[in-house]
């Protein structure tokens, strides 16, 4: 210890305050670092509390509630309708139930998170208000008699999407255009052209049909007769056939 005192009684007193000068320096240099380190995780902690931008926090609860808003805002028109559940993760739309919508687009899902893939037999059957209604992609099956009796039915449309069915002009029919499912009760005009496509009429497909008084048919009357017309349409005996017809629709 002597021995370096002695040495430091040696040195240069500039020298002595450069050394000094310098360890100075280090130590504020060092007492620096130390304080910006702590601000920097204090403001990154206050982003993460904060949701903030500078770290991937993903709020959970805030993600759910809007999912949640979405699925109401799809399904807010149509809650009343009566869906079935199968128990298997998909469903039937089985009535009007307490839905007071004449308009409407059947949901792909019911309230309860079913896949809605079918439409049973007479589910809107009587249905006197319904004016139009949709059916989604989802849908594979539409039952007998689903739109018997639906007086103000104007138009049966489908999804472009669904694989199933189609729609043409308002008029039901299986996707390949080959069956006619269903021709709305109260569809305007007064004739109606069937495709040389048809090969069969499902069953109540025409019944009812109030504006219709003439069929205009493309084919020959033995391609008629060789269509598959089911139960339920007794309203072909009774208006106008016109085949061979040529003219425009």
């Amino acid at each position: 210890m002597k021995s370096l005192i002695e040495k430091l009684k040696s040195v240069p007193k500039k020298t002595l305050a450069l050394i000094g000068l310098l360890i100075i320096l280090s130590i504020s240099t060092l007492i620096m670092s130390i304080v910006v380190a702590k601000q920097a995780r204090a403001k990154n902690d206050a982003s993460v509390s904060q949701g903030g931008t500078s770290v991937g926090v993903f709020n959970d609860t805030d993600t759910k509630q809007e999912q949640t808003q979405k699925v109401e805002l799809d399904l807010t028109d149509v809650y009343g309708l009566k869906f079935v559940s199968r128990g298997d993760g998909t469903c039937s739309v089985a009535g009007i139930g307490s839905c007071l919508k004449t308009e409407f687009e059947i949901p792909t899902v019911s309230p309860d998170g079913d896949k809605v893939t079918k439409i049973d037999d007479n589910a809107f059957t009587n249905c006197k208000e319904l004016v139009s209604v949709t059916i989604p992609s989802t849908v594979k099956t539409v039952g007998t008699g689903a739109f018997r009796g639906c007086e103000k039915l104007v138009a049966v449309n489908v999804s472009p999407d669904n694989e199933v069915y189609c729609s043409i002009g308002g008029v039901l029919f299986s996707k390949d255009k080959t069956v006619l499912i269903c021709y709305p009760m109260n569809r305007q005009g007064i004739n109606y052209l069937l495709s040389t496509d048809v090969k069969a009429i499902g069953a109540f497909a025409f019944e009812g049909a109030i504006n219709l008084t003439q069929l205009l048919y493309q084919g020959s009357v033995s391609s008629f007769n060789d269509i598959d017309i089911l139960a339920g349409n007794d309203i072909l005996d009774s208006i106008a056939i016109t085949c061979n017809y040529s003219g425009a629709k």
